[in-house]
C-alpha cells in the first residue's frame, strides 16, 4: 500500500502560512501550480514542500494540477523555504515576491488567473525583451582571464569576488563568462541593483551575448511583466535581468548568477517582509543549482572582502582600468573658508573648473546627496526648525512648494509663521539638490543640467529620461546618490561631491563604509575614455583618513582599517546581527512587551550571544507610531541557534493588538 502523500501550498491570494493538503495522484511536485479549496472557494497556489507526515487534522484534497509542467522550477520553491527559515517570516510571505515577479497578467497568459488582468492588452515585445544587438566590445586580455576563472569551476557551486577598480571592465568580465554559460545550454541571471541600471546594463547584455535579454522590475507594466517572464519560463529568452526581484525569474536551468554592485544597500528589502538580501539569496540560488556566482564592485561590501580573505570566496582583480584610460586625479576642497567666498553649495573652485569643462563642450557629474531644495525651514527669530507633525524630532525638509518628511510621507505648505514663536521670519536653511540645480544654472546660463534623484525619477522612465538628456545634451548631470550607480558615460571629464561629509556621522556603524563606497563610485564616473578625469570633494574635514583613502582610491586600505575597528567592536563580519523592531501609537504598550519578550530571550541565550536594549529607536516616532529596538548579536558560528530562539520568542510572546514587531536578519541600517 503506498502512502499518502501530502503537499504544502502557498496561496497566490498573500496568506502567510502554508496550507496542508492531500495529494491525490501522489504525482505532485514542488513548483507545481495546483487549484485548492479553501474555504467556499477554489483557490490557486503553489506547492513548495511534498512530504508523507500526516497532519493531526483533517485535510482536504487537491482538486486540479492545471498545468503539465510545474509553474516554477523547484529550486524557487525551495528558495521560498529557505528565506521564511533565515529571515523569520511565515513561508507564503516569503512566497510573496515569486508571486510578484510573475504577475497576474502571466498567470492569465498561462490559463490559471481572472481574464480581468489586462493580458491580452498589445505591447510592445522589446520594451522588456531586448533582441540581440551587433557585436559588442571584445573583452581584453586580463578581463578574458578573470572570465576563464569563471568558466572553469562552470557545473559546481564556486562564489567568486570580482574586485576591479571603476572603468576596469568588470562588466565585460563576468559576460565572457556568461558567454560561455550559454553556449553550453545554461541560463543566466544578473543581477543590478537599481531599475535604472537596467536599460544600459541590458543593451551591453545583448549585444555582447548575441541574445535576447528579458528585463524584470517593479515598473513593469502587468502586461510587460507577463511578457518577459512568460519568455523565460518556456525557455525562449535565457537571460534575465533586472533588481532583487528578480532572483525569482523562472529559469528552469541556470548556469551562472552574477551580483553587479554587490555592496549596494539596494539589495536589502527593507520594510515588508521578506526582509531578505538579494546579494545572500542570490548566493544561496548559486549553491542550490551547483553553478558559479560572481560579485562584483570596485568597493565591495566588508563581508564579501572578509569571506574573500578567509577563502571563502574566491578573490578576482582587475587592478588597472580599460583600454588604457588613467584613475582620475582627486582633490580635497576646504569647505570651512571657501563656502564663504560664495554663500553657497558650491566653492570658487568647483565654480571655475565648472565653468572650463562646460566652456570645453564636456560633461560633468555632481553629487549632492540630499533631496529636495533645502534640509529644513527655520526660524530666523527663535531658531527652531519646522519639525513633521507625525515623526519624533524629524525636520521637514524644504521642496519648492511644500515642507516634506521623507520618512513619513507627511506634505505641508509652507507655514505663514513660526510654529513655535508665530514670527513670520521662516528660511530655507542649507543646501539640498534642487537648491544645488538653481546655483549650477545660474553659474552656467544656457548649458543642460539633468537632476537625478527620486523626485525627478518617481515617474515611470524618470530615471532613464534624464539620463538620455545628459547622454544626448551634455552639460551637467546632478543628483544624489543615484548618480553614482555604475553609469559609463564617457565623455565625463569632470565629478564633484558638494558635500562630501554628508552621512559620515550617521550613528550607524556602516556610515564610513557606505560614505567611502558612495564618493569612491562617483569619482569613478570621470576620466572612463582618452579623456583625463578630474575629482573635486569639497569637505569640512581635509584631515580625515577616510578622505585620504578616497583620494588615493585604495579600498584595500580602507578595509584593513575599518575590518580592525569591526574587529575590535565585535561587529559584521566578525560577528551577527538580528534586529527586533517593535511599533505602536501607544509607546507605554510598546516598552511593556518589548521588555515581556527580552526577558524570554534572554533566558535562552547562549555563550557569546547578547541582547543589546530595548531602547529607544534612533529615529523614535515615525507616523505617529513609537519605536524600540532589541539588537541581538552572536559569533558567526551559532548565529542559527540565535535566530531560532528569536523566532520561538516571537511565537511564545506575540505581540498583543496595537503593537506591531518584526526580527531583520542581518540588518543593513540600524535607524
Amino acid at each position: 500500500m503506498t502512502a499518502p502523500r501530502f503537499v504544502d501550498v502557498a496561496l497566490a491570494g498573500g496568506q502567510a502560512p502554508l496550507f496542508t493538503y492531500a495529494d491525490p495522484s501522489g504525482g505532485l511536485l514542488p513548483g507545481d501550480a495546483v487549484r485548492v479549496p479553501f474555504g467556499k472557494r477554489r483557490e490557486l497556489g503553489l506547492v513548495l514542500r511534498t512530504h508523507g507526515e500526516e497532519p493531526s487534522f483533517a485535510v482536504k484534497e487537491v482538486l486540479e494540477r492545471p498545468l503539465d509542467s510545474p509553474l516554477v522550477p523547484a529550486h524557487l520553491a525551495e528558495l521560498a523555504l529557505w528565506m521564511a527559515d533565515y529571515y523569520l517570516c511565515p513561508p507564503g510571505t516569503a512566497a510573496g515576491p515569486l508571486w510578484s515577479c510573475m504577475g497576474p497578467a502571466s498567470l492569465v497568459r498561462l490559463g490559471l488567473g481572472s481574464r480581468k488582468a489586462p493580458a491580452r492588452r498589445r505591447t510592445s515585445t522589446e520594451s522588456v525583451v531586448h533582441p540581440a544587438g551587433p557585436a559588442g566590445f571584445e573583452p581584453s586580455p586580463v578581463q578574458a582571464a578573470v572570465a576563464s576563472e569563471v568558466v572553469g569551476a562552470s557545473g559546481n557551486y564556486a562564489p567568486f569576488l570580482l574586485r576591479g577598480v571603476t572603468g576596469s571592465g568588470k562588466t565585460a568580465a563576468y559576460l565572457m563568462a556568461a558567454r560561455d554559460a550559454l553556449s553550453r545550454g545554461g541560463q543566466v541571471l544578473l543581477l543590478v541593483p537599481e531599475i535604472g541600471l537596467t536599460p544600459q546594463t541590458v543593451r551591453r547584455a545583448a549585444d555582447f551575448l548575441g541574445e535576447p535579454v528579458a528585463v524584470l522590475h517593479s515598473q513593469l507594466s502587468p502586461v510587460e511583466r507577463a511578457v518577459a517572464w512568460t519568455s523565460l519560463r518556456d525557455g525562449t529568452v535565457r537571460v534575465a535581468l533586472g533588481p532583487r526581484s528578480a532572483l525569482f525569474a523562472p529559469l528552469s536551468n541556470p548556469a551562472l548568477v552574477v551580483v553587479d554592485e554587490e555592496h549596494d544597500g539596494s539589495y536589502k528589502q527593507s520594510g515588508d517582509a521578506p526582509r531578505y538580501h538579494g546579494r545572500d539569496a542570490a548566493v544561496w540560488l548559486a549553491r542550490r543549482a551547483s553553478v558559479p556566482v560572481v560579485l562584483a564592485s570596485a568597493t565591495p561590501s566588508l563581508e564579501s572582502w572578509h569571506n574573500a580573505g578567509s577563502g571563502r570566496y574566491r578573490l578576482l582583480e582587475l587592478t588597472e582600468r580599460a583600454g588604457g584610460a588613467a584613475m582620475p586625479e582627486v582633490d580635497l576642497v576646504d569647505l570651512r573658508e571657501s563656502r564663504k567666498a560664495t554663500g553657497g553649495a558650491l566653492s570658487p573652485r568647483l565654480r571655475r573648473e565648472l565653468s572650463e569643462v562646460s566652456a570645453r563642450g564636456e560633461k560633468a557629474v555632481v553629487l549632492h546627496n540630499r533631496r529636495g531644495w533645502a534640509p529644513q525651514a527655520s526660524c530666523l527669530d527663535c531658531g527652531e526648525p519646522v519639525e513633521c507633525p507625525h515623526c519624533a524630532g524629524l525636520r521637514l525638509t524644504w521642496h519648492r512648494r511644500e515642507l516634506a518628511c521623507h520618512h513619513c510621507g507627511h506634505v505641508q505648505p509652507p507655514p505663514r509663521a513660526c510654529p513655535s514663536c508665530g514670527s513670520d521670519a521662516l528660511e530655507p536653511q542649507g543646501w539640498a539638490v534642487q537648491r544645488v540645480e538653481d546655483e549650477i544654472r545660474r553659474l552656467l546660463p544656457g548649458v543642460p543640467v539633468a537632476r537625478l534623484d527620486r523626485d525627478s525619477a518617481s515617474a515611470k522612465g524618470g530615471q532613464e529620461r534624464a539620463l538620455a538628456a545628459f547622454v544626448r545634451d551634455g552639460g551637467v548631470l546632478l543628483g544624489t546618490q543615484m548618480v553614482a550607480k555604475g553609469h559609463d558615460i564617457p565623455e565625463v571629464t569632470l565629478v564633484a561631491a558638494t558635500d562630501a561629509d554628508i552621512g559620515a556621522a550617521t550613528p550607524d556603524f556602516r556610515a564610513s563604509e557606505r560614505t567611502f563606497q558612495l564618493l569612491v563610485q562617483v569619482a569613478g564616473r570621470a576620466g572612463r575614455a582618452g579623456l583625463p578625469g578630474r575629482v573635486l570633494l569639497q569637505t569640512r574635514r581635509p584631515d580625515d583618513p577616510l578622505l585620504a583613502e578616497v583620494r588615493a582610491q585604495d579600498f584595500p586600505a580602507f578595509a584593513r582599517r575599518e575590518l580592525e575597528t569591526r574587529r575590535i567592536l565585535s561587529l559584521p563580519p566578525f560577528a551577527r546581527l538580528l534586529l527586533v523592531e517593535a511599533s505602536g501609537e501607544d509607546g507605554n504598550l510598546v516598552s511593556a512587551w518589548m521588555d515581556r519578550f527580552s526577558a524570554r530571550l534572554r533566558r535562552g541565550l547562549g555563550a557569546g550571544q547578547e541582547a543589546l536594549g530595548p531602547v529607544e529607536a534612533p529615529i523614535a516616532v515615525v507616523a505617529r507610531r513609537h519605536r524600540a529596538h532589541l539588537l541581538c548579536k552572536s559569533p558567526a558560528p551559532s548565529f542559527g541557534s540565535l535566530r531560532r530562539l528569536v523566532g520561538a520568542a516571537l511565537s511564545a510572546e506575540p505581540p498583543p493588538t496595537g503593537v506591531r514587531a518584526f526580527a531583520d536578519v542581518d540588518p543593513q541600517d540600524l535607524l
